[in-house]
Formats: structure tokens, sequence, C-alpha cells
């Protein structure tokens, strides 16, 4: 009995040290594919690495060969197993299963220098293209059918979207691919993911604005936050019954309005037999009705149609602090902050004046440039604080006085109250590589004249942020025509 207990003991050994190497042979021939190439690694050098015999590669594969299809098929398992299998399984949220699905796909265990290179010598070397076929085809067609799939979903979200699911994912696979192509020409200790995710981020905010806003934002002691809502004017500009205002919010387009019972009230600036806007210019206007002439469909100033054709507009949430209108689409927000209507509340201020740019930039880009810049210097309130004579003419002027209070509205409004008055900025995506900046001026009325100079040189400022940013935008255009460079191994 002792003799059989030893031999099985025995056995148990031999077959876990096999068990063993095997991976670890596996594991080695990757760091040699990754060093040699297929046609230049052979078993010795596979060996060498692993520390271990010749022979020992004959009692796991048959050939060189084989265990190079072996390291190619331990690589597609991972890479199914690690990053297709749990993406899938949250394709009911198209956002989180995105990022996972981005944040595997750059992450260590899969984007390694050597993993990553593996991939690309068997893609690129003649003799191993079929090996990578029959391997990875299928791998690489159930990753293609997951990211379409998130991708029309996500676009499915997006507003009056005409891009084409198959276009966008195409588009983010080769971002990915070319990501991964910067990762195989470095060192592991070379490799910025966080850059490399950061520029993920700007891709997706830019075909996917409504479900990816901006996340990643400096803050600073001037800066506060509002979540969920969007200025839509001061009482001042709703003064009548009948006076109205649109605002554009991603995702949602609103309307507000002083109705004849003198009540203001929020609805969907939405026709209802098709998807236009009933008010299309910013500025605010004087209605008698609201209606489309287009359609010939009309509502009272409260929002109830005339005839039973159709129902009554749809209503928003309104509310007002102080002298300010807030606005939202969600019925859970809490209330705004009252900070900025109490710094302006003994303020006098003049009735807006709209102002609209078009901007050859992705809206991400004028969010990094104005937020990340607004931590700079707490005594300026010169929107976008581009170096520039204006703005430092600007700070000299208002050394002494109070810098007053920036609020962000996420995601797409900036009003900032200071030594000129208060100025509100939308930024609104047009499209990749489009934007619209909507600013409301509501100049102080204490001291005209120092008013209208801070004002010049804040519209200078304003302007040159605009210019650096369509540049920013070009540079991020050019960089990514260019193809990446590595020296000649010889």
């Amino acid at each position: 009995m002792a003799i059989k207990k030893a031999k099985a003991k025995q056995v148990v050994t031999a077959r876990t040290a096999r068990a063993r190497h095997r991976p670890h042979l596996i594991d080695a021939c990757i760091s040699a594919l990754h060093l040699y190439g297929p046609s230049k690694t052979t078993v010795d050098k596979v060996v060498a690495i692993a520390g271990l015999s010749p022979g020992i590669v004959r009692f796991y594969f048959d050939s060189k060969d084989a265990m190079l299809v072996a390291s190619l098929e331990f690589l597609a398992s991972e890479f199914e197993q690690t990053l297709v299998v749990p993406v899938a399984a949250q394709v009911g949220d198209p956002i989180a299963a995105l990022n996972l699905l981005v944040d595997l796909y750059l992450g260590p265990e899969l984007a390694s220098a050597r993993k990553v290179s593996v991939w690309y010598s068997f893609w690129g070397e003649a003799s191993s293209r079929q090996e990578y076929y029959d391997i990875c085809g299928s791998r690489d067609a159930k990753f293609e059918a997951l990211v379409h799939e998130l991708t029309r979903r996500l676009l499915a979200r997006e507003p009056a979207s005409v891009a084409e699911p198959e276009a966008i994912a195409l588009g983010l696979i080769g971002t990915l691919e070319m990501l991964w192509q910067g990762f195989a020409f470095q060192t592991e200790a070379a490799i910025d993911r966080a850059a490399a995710r950061r520029q993920m981020d700007s891709y997706l905010r830019s075909v996917f604005p409504t479900s990816y806003v901006h996340q990643r934002l400096t803050t600073n002691r001037r800066l506060q936050t509002i979540p969920g809502w969007s200025f839509a004017g001061t009482v001042a500009d709703l003064a009548m019954p009948g006076q109205a205002i649109g605002v554009d919010r991603q995702g949602d387009s609103i309307l507000v309005v002083r109705g004849a019972d003198d009540q203001i009230r929020a609805f969907a600036n939405r026709c209802p037999v098709r998807p236009h806007g009933l008010l299309l210019d910013p500025k605010r206007q004087m209605l008698r009705r609201i209606e489309c002439r287009i359609h010939g469909v009309a509502f009272d100033l409260n929002g109830a149609n005339f005839d039973a054709a159709h129902q009554h507009l749809p209503s928003r949430r309104c509310v007002t602090a102080d002298d300010l209108v807030w606005v939202t689409d969600d019925e859970t927000s809490p209330p705004p902050s009252p900070a900025i209507a109490a710094a302006i509340r003994d303020t006098p201020l003049s009735l807006s004046r709209v102002v609209e740019v078009n901007v050859t930039a992705d809206w991400t880009v004028l969010v990094d440039l104005w937020r990340g810049n607004g931590a700079i210097n707490d005594r300026s309130t010169s929107l976008g604080r581009i170096p520039s004579w204006s703005q430092d003419r600007f700070e000299r002027l208002t050394s002494e006085l109070d810098p007053g209070l920036q609020i962000w509205v996420e995601p797409h409004q900036i009003l900032d109250f200071g030594p000129a008055g208060l100025t509100v900025t939308a930024i609104l995506p047009r499209g990749p590589g489009h934007t619209t900046v909507r600013q409301w001026r509501y100049d102080r009325l204490e001291n005209p004249q120092l008013t209208k100079i801070l004002r010049y040189l804040i519209n200078r400022n304003f302007k040159h942020s605009l210019v650096v940013a369509a540049s920013i935008q070009r540079g991020i255009h050019n960089d990514a025509l260019v193809p990446t460079r590595c020296d000649a191994i010889s």
C-alpha cells in the first residue's frame, strides 16, 4: 500500500510539473515572438527565455510551428474571455459596456508591449497570416459585432443623429488599433495608458456627445457646479406676457415663455408633427401664441393646443431664483444653487445681448481650454484666460475689484459674474469638430464707462480663445494623420 501511495504521489507531481511547464513555455514563446518575430523565433530561443532544456518542448508541441500556433491561440482565448465575454454581459448598459471595453482593451493585461507586438507580428508576416486568420478570424468577428451593437445603441440616444453605426464602429476600432500600434513600438515603462485613455475619451465625446459628458475637469474655489439645470435668462428678459426664450440642452430643446396669467413656464421646444424647434432664434421674442406655421399647429401661451388634433406641449421643469430663470428636463434634479443669484441680487444689469459663434472644434476642446485655464488665476474672470495683452489689461483694471463668481452648469454652460457683469456661455456640440458657442451678456449699469472697457477686453480674449481652440482641433486632427514611426531594427 505504501508503494502504491508513493507511485500515485509521484505521478501527480509529474503531471503537475508538465501542466506548469506548458503555460511557462507559451509565455516564453510570446516573449520570443515579441523580440524576434515568428520567422526568427526558434526553439532554442524559447527555452533559453524559459530556462528549460530543449528536449522539454517535445513533451508539449510536435514542432516549433505548433508552439507558435499555441501561443497565438492562448492570446486569442485570453482576449475573448477577458474582454469580449464581460463586455457582452453588460451590453444592456452601452455606456458602462463601452467604458469597460476601452479600459480592458488599453489595460496592461491585454495591451502589454510584448503581447501587442505578437498580434502584429503574426498579422504582418505573410507566412503567418493564414494562421492568424484561422485562429483569430472568429474572435475578430465577435469583437466587431460587439462594437457595432454598442455603437448602434449609443447612437440611438443621440438626438437627430445621422451618423452610420458601421462608420462610427469602424472609426472606434481603428482608433483603438492605432493606440495598440503605438504600444507595440514602446517599452512597457514608456507606455502612457492615461494619455491613451484621454484620447479615447475625446473620441467618444465627439461622436456620442449626449452620452459622454466631460467628467475629468479641474475645479477651484471660485468655481461651483450646478448639475442637471440650464440657465434660461433673467426675469427681466421675460417681463411681459408673450415674451419667450429658447434654450438648447444636450438631447433637448426647451421653450420658456411668460403666459397670459403672468406665470413663467417651460415646454419642449418641438413641433408635434415633425421634430423641429418651434422657436429657432435664441434671442428673446414676443409671441402672441406658440405655433408651427409649417404644419399649422398652434398652442396658447400656456401650452394648450387650440384644437384637439394634438396634445398640449410637453412641460419642462422651470424655477426662478431671485432674478434668474432655470430649466431642466430631469424631474429628479435638486434645485439649483442660489449662490450666483445672491451674488447679483443687488447689481443692476442690462437686458441680455445674445451672440452666437460657430467654431471648428469639438466641444470638449473648448471645455478643456476654458475649464482648465479657469484654475490658473482666481483674480481673473475673463472667460478663457488666454495669455494676451487684453487679458493682462483686464487683470490690471480689476485687481482691486471683487473677482466675482463662476458657476459650471454641467454639461455645457458657464455662468461668469464679475466686474463687467454677467456672461452666460453655452457650448453646443453640432457634430465632430463643430461647435456652436452662444453667449448671453448682461452688463453692469453702475459704471457704464468701465463696463464698456472691460467688456471690450473680455470679448477680445473670448475671440482669441476660439482661435486657439480651432488651432488645437487642427493639431489633434493632424496628429491622427501622422503614421507611427519607429527606428528600423538592424
